[in-house]
C-alpha cells in the first residue's frame, strides 16, 4: 500500500510539472522601451504582446497615437519583431489600450452589424500582414454605461466577427481581450462571448485595499488610494459591494478576482490568465497626484525584491515632477510567487504581466524569474532552430529542419505565418515565401518552443 501510494504521488507530480509547464507566461511590451529589455527577458516568456496598434476613427489599424500612423511606431514594431522572430517568441497584437479615443473609436465601430465586420477583417488583415500570432482586444471603457462602454451585443458580436474572420482566413491566429479584475467596466463581458475568445487577460492591478483620507495626505474622506497595491482587498465590515455574490473582504485579489470571473461571470478557469503588476503605486488616487514607478526602479531605489512597500524619493504627477518622500506599494518576488502558485492551483491558462521593462535588470530580483519557479517555460524542451533566411527564388521547395538532436521526444506543428501546415514531422518542404514557424512540443514535459525562418522569394543577383 506505501509503494501504491508514492506511485500515484509521483503521477500526481508528473501531471502538475506538466501542466505547469504547458502554461502561459504573456508579456504586454510596448515598442518604444526595445531597449530596456534585457537580452535575458527571451527566456522566460511563451508570448508576447505587442501594444499597441490602434483604431482611426474609420475602424483602420495602425501602428500609430490615437489611430494617426507614426512612422516611428511602425519601426519599432519592426525592430521588436525582429528581436522576437531570432529568440523564437511568438507575438499577438494587441489592440486600443488605456485610452479615451480608442474606447470611443472602439464604441463607433461595434454599433452595427456592417461596421464590427469592417472592424474585425481589418484586425484580422493587419495581424496577417505583420507576422502576429493573435489578436487581443484591449477596449477599456471608463466605466459600465458610459458612452465609451460597449453593449453586451456589440461585444459578443464583435467578437463573433473576429472568430469569423479568422476562420474564413485560414489562419489559426488565437484571439484574447484584456478585461477589468472585478465589478467595474464589464458589464458587457457575458458567457454568451466565451466561445470566440481562447482565453481572457484578467488585468488583476490598480486595486486592493481602500483607504480613506483621515489626515493632510489628501481631503477628508477621499481615496487616498495605493496602498497595498494590488494585494489584498479591504478587510473594512462597513461596506461590500452588493453586486458581487460572495463576501471578498480580506481575499487575496488574486483568488477575489478569479472567483469573480468563475463563480459570477461563469468564465471557465482554463480560459482565464492572471494578470501581475511589474509596477508601484504610492498615495492618491488622483491621476495627476498618483506615484508611479517600475518595480526596477523601485529595486534600484533601494526598494527590496522580496518586500511590497518601499518609503523614498519618488517623482509625482503623470509628467514625473515634484519629487517626494513617499511609500511605494509593489508586488515584490514572495506575493509574485503567491499569486503565480494559486493561477496554477486554480487551473488558470498562465499569467501575464504589465509591462515588460518594469522587470528587474538583474535575475537575482527578477519576477520573470521568480514566476519560473512556479511555471518552468522551458522545462526540458531544447530550442529549435531553422536556420537563416532562405530565397526561395525559381526552387519549388525548401527542406526544412526543427534542428533537435533528439526529435522523436517531441511532436511538431508547422506554419507559415499563421497558416498551420498538415506535416507534423520533424522536418517539412516549404514550398511559399513567407515566416516560416515550427512549434515543438516534449511529449513527456509539455513546454513547446518556437522557431521562425524568413523564406523570401525576391530576385536577387
Amino acid at each position: 500500500m506505501k509503494k501504491l501510494k508514492l506511485l500515484l504521488l509521483a503521477l500526481v507530480g508528473l501531471i502538475s510539472s506538466e501542466i505547469a509547464n504547458a502554461q502561459r507566461v504573456i508579456a504586454y511590451h510596448q515598442g518604444e522601451f526595445n531597449n530596456q529589455i534585457e537580452s535575458w527577458y527571451w527566456d522566460y516568456v511563451t508570448d508576447v504582446n505587442y501594444s499597441f496598434a490602434q483604431l482611426s476613427p474609420s475602424g483602420a489599424i495602425n501602428f500609430g497615437v490615437d489611430g494617426v500612423f507614426d512612422q516611428f511606431k511602425l519601426d519599432n514594431f519592426n525592430a521588436f519583431k525582429t528581436l522576437a522572430i531570432a529568440n523564437g517568441v511568438k507575438f499577438h497584437m494587441s489592440v486600443g489600450g488605456a485610452s479615451a479615443n480608442q474606447a470611443a473609436y472602439f464604441k463607433d465601430n461595434v454599433n452595427t452589424a456592417a461596421l464590427r465586420t469592417n472592424l474585425a477583417q481589418n484586425m484580422v488583415n493587419f495581424a496577417v500582414a505583420h507576422g502576429f500570432s493573435g489578436i487581443d482586444i484591449d477596449w477599456e471603457p471608463e466605466s459600465d454605461g458610459h458612452p465609451d462602454s460597449p453593449t453586451a451585443a456589440e461585444w459578443t458580436g464583435l467578437a463573433s466577427a473576429l472568430r469569423t474572420a479568422i476562420t474564413n482566413s485560414g489562419q489559426t491566429l488565437e484571439l484574447s481581450a484584456a478585461v477589468f479584475p472585478f465589478k467595474w467596466n464589464n458589464d458587457y463581458v457575458t458567457s454568451a462571448c466565451y466561445t470566440y475568445f481562447d482565453h481572457f487577460n484578467i488585468m488583476v492591478y490598480d486595486y486592493g485595499i481602500d483607504q480613506w483620507a483621515t489626515d493632510n495626505e489628501a481631503p477628508i474622506g477621499t481615496k487616498k488610494g495605493f496602498e497595498s497595491h494590488s494585494n489584498y482587498h479591504s478587510v473594512g465590515t462597513t461596506w461590500i459591494d452588493p453586486d458581487v455574490n460572495f463576501d471578498y473582504r480580506g481575499l487575496p485579489v488574486e483568488e477575489g478576482a478569479i472567483r469573480y470571473w468563475n463563480e459570477q461571470k461563469l468564465l471557465p478557469k482554463g480560459k482565464m490568465v492572471l494578470g501581475l503588476p511589474f509596477y508601484g503605486r504610492g498615495a492618491y488616487w488622483d491621476y495627476n497626484k498618483y506615484n508611479y514607478s517600475l518595480y526596477r526602479d523601485i529595486i534600484n531605489n533601494g526598494g527590496s525584491a522580496t518586500a511590497d512597500s518601499h518609503t523614498g524619493s519618488y517623482a509625482q504627477g503623470v509628467n514625473g515632477s515634484n519629487v517626494q518622500t513617499v511609500t511605494m506599494h509593489y508586488n515584490g518576488q514572495t506575493t509574485v510567487q503567491r499569486k503565480t502558485t494559486y493561477a496554477i492551483d486554480q487551473g488558470l491558462k498562465g499569467v501575464m504581466y504589465w509591462e515588460w521593462r518594469g522587470d528587474a535588470t538583474t535575475e537575482a530580483n527578477s519576477l520573470q524569474a521568480t514566476i519560473n519557479n512556479v511555471i518552468d517555460v522551458n522545462g526540458a524542451c531544447a530550442k529549435p532552430d531553422l536556420g537563416a533566411t532562405q530565397n526561395i527564388c525559381g526552387i519549388a521547395s525548401i527542406p526544412l529542419s526543427s534542428g533537435l538532436a533528439t526529435p522523436g521526444d517531441y511532436t511538431f506543428e508547422w506554419f507559415n505565418g499563421s497558416v498551420k501546415q498538415s506535416g507534423t514531422a520533424s522536418t517539412i518542404n516549404a514550398d511559399a515565401p513567407g515566416l516560416w514557424r515550427v512549434e515543438a512540443t516534449h511529449k513527456t514535459d509539455g513546454c513547446t518552443r518556437s522557431a521562425f525562418v524568413e523564406i523570401d522569394s525576391a530576385y536577387g543577383d
